[in-house]
């Protein structure tokens, strides 16, 4: 008997589950999140401007998920910093 409650409860929470990150609200949300593979070809492809963009929405991204002096958020500012050297803006990757 209780292992068919158990059996069912776990059925029925894999099921919401599913439901839940299947839902079109959070593929839509994924598909809006900062992409690194994004950042990197436009990085790569000499498309500074743009991904500086990606770069700075990493970087927030970062900030709000894991904090400010978090290695996410370090590491997200360093491709910040590196856009910046690309473009010879030195002072800016410099930072404060």
């Amino acid at each position: 008997m209780i292992a068919r409650w158990l059996f069912a409860a776990t059925a029925l929470a894999v099921i919401s589950l599913l439901a839940i990150c299947s839902a079109p609200g959070h593929a839509a949300e994924r598909n809006k999140a900062p992409d690194v593979s994004r950042y990197s070809k436009l990085y790569s492809a000499g498309k500074y401007d743009d991904a500086l963009v990606e770069a700075q929405k990493l970087l927030t991204a970062a900030q709000k998920r894991s904090g400010v002096e978090s290695m996410d958020a370090a590491m997200a500012l360093n491709r910040v910093a590196n856009v910046y050297f690309a473009q010879g803006k030195y002072g800016e990757a410099e930072g404060p």
